[in-house]
Order: structure tokens, then C-alpha cells, then sequence
């Protein structure tokens, strides 16, 4: 019986990779000239708009750059804040513990 799998599963194979090669030929074949007709039918931009598209890149370029600039000082900030209320509270708790060894 097994022998009976194998000779199905070896006559079978050959035939299925063959259909799945033709296929995917197909696929591939299809895939580049449906890019080949879309380069054809995209309109090419002109050297104005690209400059004009440069030039607003650019801009978002800076205006992210400025933003990053002022998210990191505030994260500088919000990290000193952070250490002064550690110190604090650091500070609280001695202050706590000296006052208990005091009174015991």
C-alpha cells in the first residue's frame, strides 16, 4: 500500500510542477508588461515640477529637523524634571526614616 502512495505522489508531481512553471510564467510574463504599460501611460513630470517638488520636500525636511529640535529640548526638560522629583522624594523618605530612628 505504501509503495502504492509513493508511485501516485511521484506520477503526480511531475505534472503539477510542470502546470504550476506555465503558470507562473504567465504570471510573470503579465506582471511586466502591465508595468510596461503603466511607465508608458505616466505622464513624465517636468523639470519645473520637480524642482517645485525639491523645494517642498525640503521645506518638510526643515520644518521636521526644527521639531525634532524642540521635542529633544523637551525631553531634557521633562528628564530634569523627573531627577528633581527623585531627589525630592529621596530627600522625603531620609527625612522619614531619620525622625522613626529618633523616636525608637
Amino acid at each position: 500500500m505504501t509503495r502504492r502512495h509513493a508511485e501516485k505522489d511521484a506520477s503526480a508531481r511531475p505534472a503539477s510542477r510542470d502546470s504550476r512553471a506555465k503558470a507562473g510564467a504567465g504570471r510573470a510574463t503579465r506582471a511586466k508588461s502591465d508595468g510596461a504599460a503603466a511607465a508608458k501611460s505616466a505622464p513624465r513630470q517636468t523639470e519645473a515640477q520637480l524642482e517645485a517638488r525639491l523645494i517642498a520636500l525640503q521645506q518638510e525636511r526643515d520644518a521636521l529637523a526644527a521639531e525634532v529640535g524642540v521635542l529633544q529640548q523637551r525631553c531634557r526638560q521633562l528628564e530634569d524634571a523627573t531627577a528633581h522629583v527623585r531627589n525630592r522624594l529621596a530627600w522625603a523618605i531620609d527625612s522619614v526614616e531619620s525622625v522613626l530612628q529618633n523616636k525608637g
